[in-house]
Order: structure tokens, then C-alpha cells, then sequence
């Protein structure tokens, strides 16, 4: 981790000095400079109000800290993306043709998950629901203000959403001028830039697609609307829901799931046969995900650990032996 990044952790856990404090605002002026000139065709203009908003982020008390996705092997990175994040809200901000000064966003509030380049993140919102977000995608919400009169969120790239239901608010994701709205249903959306067309597909229940001017159509399960962003023709098809998400089985993904439970798709998923010996470890719940493809050895061993148990994998059989148990009132 180099210095700046500290720093910057240090500043968004609360946590740094004046000293510091002193220090990174130095540091962020030399990105500052460092910026300006990878960018000669800012105008003074834009270069004054860029600067603006680097002493603001400084200056601006911080009701809570910056939410970043932790990476799960990499901790430093999170510090990284911190700064990219910074660095490109401004000079995206700045670079506002029509000259119109549009206030920071807020940093304190703006939740952004970026997945890598090499593995998805399973996301929960805090409604409940649950998002699947594809390699080298993006998404965005407002803490403070999701859940209070609608859920919206904003997606580039790809995710698979299972959404909770709540009547009273709906459930909107935008993909630039295209919205699908639903309620409380799962279904795939793929928006990644420079793709030509925006793509959603209905995997349980109903969803509502259309822009600001008009409504697109309402599409039920192994149905799917295809937006053209070029000239705005809309498609609507039959699809295979199953094969459409496919994408999201590489990933063995377990939400407050039973031990039996865990069994059951481990069996479905690698074609085994899995014996649990202490009948009270059943009862336990377990929340992990598994997404780079691991082994059927590399996750019954991790869930094994969890309980203390121990796994043993003979052919098309796997024996979990021992492990603290559970009562069904742990529950």
C-alpha cells in the first residue's frame, strides 16, 4: 500500500491526524497536477472548478465512510479503487461541455461495486436483495436514499437480480436511458459499454421495461426485451431464461443455507453423494460464496472448517464427520 492510499484509508475510517490530513491534501494536489497535465484540453474554467472539488473532499466533514467492496485476497486494492474512483468522478464531473457546475456527488452516500476482471461479486442490498454482478461490471445505488420511496440502482455491464418483494416500492435498474422496473422477481440484465444493444431476460416472475418517454413492454419468465441504443428498436423474444444466466453457475453461492441444504446442491451441482454423520451440524446455517470455479474438494473442505468438521471424498461419495452441531433454535 503506498502512501496515498493510507492515507486516504486513514481519512475514510475517521482515523487520521492533522498531520495527515495535511499531508493527503498535498498528495491530492499533485494528482491534482497529474491530472491537468494527462489533460491539456481543460480549460482554466475547468480547471479551477476540478480543483474545487479536490479541496472539497478534504475539507468536507464525513457523516460515515466510503463503502468499497473488500477484496477478498487483495485488501490494498480496495484503497486503490478508492482513488481511481475519486480521480475519475472529478474529471468526468469536470468534463461537463454544457459548463454547468453540478454538485459532488455524495461520496458519503454513493455505493459503487465494481467485479474484477477475473471473478463476480455477489452483492445484498439492503433490502434483502440479491445481485449477481458479472466480471468487469459495475453497480451503483444511494445509501440514503434506497428503500425510502423506490429501490433504484444503476447497472453497467451485466448482473443477475433476485429481487425481494416489497409492494410499496418498486425496484428500478437503469442501463443508461433504459429502465426495468419490477416488484419482486429474478431476472438478467446486460448493458456493457460499447455493446449494441441492452438485453433483459426474465428468469421468475415480471418485469416492466421502457425509457422516459415510453414503455417498452412487460416481459414474464423465458421472455426478453432487446433495446438497439443506436436507433432505440426494441425486440421482444422467447428465450431460454436457464441459458441466458448460465453465466452465474460457475458460481456456488450459499445465503444463510442449511448444512442439509448445502448437501443437497453440492450433490446436484458435482453429482456425489454427500453423508453428514453428526445429524445436529444439519441445523447449521452457513453464508459463502465461491466464485472462481473451486473444486468440489476446495468447498466442502471450507465448509467443513467452518463447524470444525472434517471432509473426506471417496469416489462419488463425500463423508463429513464430526463438527460443533447445531440446534434447530440456533436458527
Amino acid at each position: 500500500m503506498d502512501r496515498l492510499q493510507y492515507l486516504l484509508q486513514r481519512y475514510t475510517n475517521k482515523t487520521a491526524t492533522p498531520a495527515e490530513l495535511k499531508e493527503l491534501s498535498a498528495l491530492m494536489d499533485k494528482n491534482f497536477e497529474d491530472s491537468i497535465n494527462k489533460d491539456p484540453g481543460l480549460s482554466a474554467q475547468q480547471e479551477e472548478r476540478m480543483k474545487m472539488r479536490y479541496q472539497h473532499i478534504i475539507a468536507s466533514p464525513r457523516k460515515e465512510p466510503v463503502k468499497t467492496v473488500r477484496m477478498r485476497s487483495w485488501p490494498w486494492m480496495a484503497a486503490a479503487a478508492a482513488v481511481t474512483l475519486i480521480i475519475v468522478s472529478l474529471v468526468v464531473l469536470m468534463r461537463d461541455d454544457a459548463g454547468i457546475d453540478r454538485p459532488l456527488q455524495g461520496l458519503a452516500v454513493t455505493r459503487v461495486v465494481h467485479s474484477g476482471q477475473h471473478q463476480a461479486e455477489l452483492v445484498e442490498l439492503p433490502d434483502g436483495t440479491k445481485v449477481i454482478l458479472n466480471k468487469n461490471s459495475e453497480l451503483r445505488y444511494d445509501s440514503a436514499t434506497f428503500g425510502v420511496s423506490t429501490r433504484e440502482v444503476t447497472l453497467t455491464g451485466e448482473a443477475y437480480f433476485d429481487v425481494t418483494h416489497d409492494a410499496g416500492k418498486r425496484f428500478v435498474v437503469k442501463t443508461g436511458e433504459v429502465s426495468t422496473q419490477v416488484l419482486g422477481t429474478a431476472f438478467n440484465v446486460s448493458a456493457y459499454p460499447g455493446q449494441s444493444a441492452i438485453t433483459v431476460t426474465v428468469e421468475r416472475g415480471s418485469v416492466q421495461v421502457g425509457d422516459l418517454q415510453r414503455t417498452f413492454g412487460i416481459i414474464e419468465r423465458n421472455e426478453q426485451i432487446v433495446v438497439n441504443v443506436s436507433n432505440d428498436e426494441v425486440v421482444r423474444l422467447q428465450a431460454d431464461a436457464q441459458s441466458v444466466v448460465a453465466w452465474k453457475n460457475n458460481y456456488f453461492i450459499l445465503d444463510n443455507t442449511t448444512f442439509a441444504e448445502a448437501a443437497a446442491l453440492i450433490e446436484q451441482r458435482f453429482n456425489v453423494k454427500v453423508i453428514i454423520e453428526n445429524e445436529s451440524l444439519k441445523n447449521c446455517r452457513v453464508v459463502a460464496s465461491f466464485l472462481n470455479g473451486e473444486s468440489l474438494k476446495q468447498i466442502v473442505d471450507a465448509l467443513s472448517k467452518i463447524q470444525n468438521a472434517t471432509a473426506t471424498i471417496n469416489g462419488d461419495r463425500v463423508m463429513i464427520e464430526g463438527g460443533l452441531g447445531c440446534t434447530a433454535t440456533d436458527n
